[in-house]
């Protein structure tokens, strides 16, 4: 008995309740009444006044509806008059990018100051329509002290370094040169004018000649087997006469030619 009476209040709910429209019984539900519930197929917009349908309108659970007043559309109009423009520099000039055999012409561009951008662009991501506002990428240094920054193309992330990024954009290299080098020494300036197309050799003798190689001796060799204050008790037991090479080979775990080359300053020169 409660069972029926439960029923026939849903039933006459579903009638005579304002703007709700009623489901015909033994027919499957529709892809606008996700939830199994009765709701409107569509609704006026309060910024534009035009009668959309609900999926054009976002979700809120406060709503009777389920849906917000303004449509995305409005929405991403509003959204658009607060995004800051891009402020130039003086005589700065922007390209689009051609790295990677142009694969993201028109959707970033280089500037002749070293900076990168992304375009305004509209991208389809899970079905639905994006806007992505025009903004300077943000830069990171990596280990060796270049900037790189991430771009994307199918949502898929690549990583490239600026400085060649701007060369390919800006400087022609008809040589095909492998390396871009930074004329002023410095790897976080990449302005057009301190770029240029070289070979690695090239790239080598420019750093040796500006003192930009930092000499790897001592514990800053990779190869290196022993500790600077080892090197120093070496020396020292050598000197005293305490120990034999062979005796200070076979303690320090290392050949008796090492122990000769350091006790004869032809190693470990520095100290």
């Amino acid at each position: 008995m409660k069972r029926a009476v439960i029923i026939s209040f849903i039933m006459i709910m579903a009638v005579v309740g304002y703007g709700i429209k009623q489901i015909p019984m033994g027919k499957v539900l529709p892809h606008e009444y996700p939830l199994g519930v009765c709701t409107m197929e569509t609704k006026m917009c309060n910024k534009c006044g035009e009668k959309k349908l609900l999926n054009e309108f976002s979700k809120v659970c406060m709503a009777k509806d389920g849906r917000h007043g303004t449509c995305k559309n409005c929405i991403n109009v509003v959204n658009r008059k607060y995004i800051k423009p891009i402020i130039n520099f003086p005589n700065e000039i922007w390209k689009d990018i051609t790295i990677d055999n142009g694969r993201y012409k028109g959707l970033y561009m280089a500037s002749s100051y070293g900076r990168i951008k992304g375009v305004n662009k509209n991208i389809q991501y899970l079905n639905k329509n994006v806007f992505y506002p025009e903004k300077i990428m943000k830069s990171m240094l990596n280990k060796k002290g270049y900037l790189h920054v991430f771009l994307t193309h199918n949502v898929k992330y690549s990583c490239f370094r600026v400085h060649r990024i701007v060369a390919e954009s800006f400087i022609p290299n008809p040589l095909d040169f492998p390396e871009v080098n930074h004329k002023n020494g410095i790897k976080i300036d990449n302005m057009v004018e301190n770029l240029e197309w070289t070979t690695h050799k090239g790239n080598m003798v420019h750093a040796k000649i500006n003192g930009l190689l930092s000499p790897r001796i001592g514990m800053l060799n990779g190869r290196s087997k022993l500790t600077r204050d080892q090197v120093i008790k070496i020396r020292e037991e050598y000197l005293a006469g305490d120990k034999s090479q062979n005796l200070l080979a076979e303690k320090y775990m290392v050949s008796q030619s090492l122990i000769g080359a350091i006790v004869n300053y032809k190693l470990w020169k520095s100290i």
